[in-house]
């Protein structure tokens, strides 16, 4: 799920797995369709081991997760606040 409290807006999705690539795959369709225009994207998710820049070099050819990873900011919740 990604939400967006600041704009009102949720996208839920639902997959058969919860893989690296599920993750990657998400993340990229946020930068390059949902927010094309942002400088910087600010990402607050749970600490899973799958919600990592690793997942997005599993993914995609070397030089896609570094223009992804350059919009992003991450930040996890905070211990046992999910």
């Amino acid at each position: 799920m990604l939400f967006n409290p600041i704009e009102g807006k949720r996208r839920v999705d639902v997959t058969g797995s919860r893989t690296a690539n599920d993750w990657a795959q998400q993340i990229k369709r946020l930068v390059y369709i949902e927010y094309t225009e942002a400088e910087k994207i600010t990402i607050v998710m749970e600490n899973l081991n799958t919600h990592a820049g690793a997942s997005l070099y599993k993914t995609f050819e070397p030089q896609e997760p570094r223009r992804i990873l350059d919009k992003l900011d991450f930040q996890s919740t905070p211990k046992h606040g999910s």
